[in-house]
This record gives C-alpha cells, sequence and structure tokens, in this order.
C-alpha cells in the first residue's frame, strides 16, 4: 500500500523538493492524493509540470478538514507561505496525520508552543525539512568533524564562522522586525553544525532571547 501525501501551499519548493521526487523517485510506494492552496492557479502550475497527475484532488485554503476526510492521506506536507505554517500543522496533529513542514516550522514564539503542545496530544509526529544541511559543502564538513576534526580546527571557508557563534532566535512570541526569514537564516549555521557534530558542539552555542 502507497503511503499517501497532501500538499498545503503549492509553492515552488512544494513542486521541486516534495512532489517531484514522491513522483520520480519513490511513486513504487508513495503518492501525492491531494492539494490545498489560496490560489488556484498553483492547481494549473502542478498539472502543467505533472501532467501524468492531474487527477490529484484539489482544496481552497479553508478546505483542509474536507481535503482530510475525502482523501484520507497519512501525512500532510506544509509548503506554504511561513504564516501559514501553524494552522495546518496544528490541524494536522488534531487529526493524528503526520506532518512535514517546511522550514520555518512556524514564524512566532506563541505558535510553536501551540504546535509543541499539539504534538505532544496527538499520534503524528511532526518533521521540519532542513535542506541547508545536504549542501555538498556541509555534508563535507559533518564527515571531517565524523573523522575526529574539531568544528574550530576546520578552514573559515568551509565554516564560514568562528566558534563560539552567537545567533538569535525566537523567544516571548518575538520575530526579527516582524520577519521570520531573518530568524530562519541567522539559525541555518549553528543548527547545520549542532547536526554535523550530531550534537556534540550544542554547548558551544550561545542563543540570545529576542523580543519583537
Amino acid at each position: 500500500m502507497k503511503k499517501r501525501y497532501a500538499l498545503c501551499g503549492v509553492s515552488g519548493r512544494a513542486l521541486g523538493q516534495f512532489a517531484k521526487p514522491i513522483h520520480e523517485l519513490f511513486s513504487h510506494n508513495s503518492e501525492v492524493v491531494a492539494l490545498l492552496d489560496s490560489d488556484p492557479a498553483r492547481f494549473e502550475v502542478y498539472r502543467d509540470r505533472f501532467p501524468e497527475h492531474t487527477e490529484v484532488a484539489v482544496y481552497g485554503a479553508s478546505d483542509f478538514g474536507v481535503m482530510v476526510d475525502e482523501t484520507r492521506p497519512d501525512c500532510i506536507i506544509v509548503a506554504g507561505r511561513d504564516d501559514t505554517h501553524a494552522h495546518y500543522i496544528v490541524a494536522a496533529l488534531e487529526r493524528d496525520l503526520d506532518v512535514i513542514t517546511e522550514k520555518p516550522m512556524t514564524t512566532t514564539g506563541a505558535d510553536a508552543r501551540r504546535i509543541l503542545e499539539a504534538e505532544a496530544r496527538s499520534k503524528g509526529n511532526v518533521t521540519v525539512t532542513f535542506n541547508y544541511r545536504y549542501m555538498p559543502i556541509h555534508m563535507r564538513i559533518k564527515e571531517l568533524i565524523q573523522e575526529g576534526n574539531s568544528v574550530a580546527s576546520l578552514p573559515s571557508t568551509l565554516t564560514g564562522i568562528s566558534i563560539p557563534i552567537t545567533a538569535p532566535v525566537i523567544l516571548n512570541g518575538g520575530t526579527v522586525n516582524g520577519h521570520s526569514r531573518a530568524v530562519c537564516r541567522s539559525i541555518k549555521v549553528p543548527t547545520t553544525l549542532i547536526w554535523s557534530s550530531g550534537g556534540s558542539i550544542k554547548s558551544q552555542l550561545k542563543f540570545l532571547p529576542m523580543e519583537h
């Protein structure tokens, strides 16, 4: 039986990094069963790009519940506008569905807490994607660290930063000038290094609270 995915937000990333591999690499065990977006023109873009999948059901932005009831997805992929993420993540968790969401998971500390609380009550899990980690240069950094090199010893041309690292994160419901992308970018490097080191450099990172 194939795993059934619904896309909430038919963005360029939804098409290129989710729908494309599902259709072209994992069609033997996965399928897209529904699209949800506020702009019907995006459905035409999807059909033009994947003409062999024009039968996929489409829904408006307010039709999440109807979409789930009619298409019975196993997992919701959230890849729309940043400020819509929390709504669909929580709605999916309330139905015990797994969620894969594009970064940032959400845009405020309050919504982050809502998501964590919803996940704690749910049978579903939330996965936040970080494609930044899988760029060739970052994969090489991970290999070097796993070979026993310390982060501080790596050439700055690889890391682009020095240790210790200081980076702002969302706390107390704040954002950076109301723009979540600034926060998202500011934590990419330290979170990538934590991932690369298997968590061993986490103690070297200093995260600062930021008010909006």
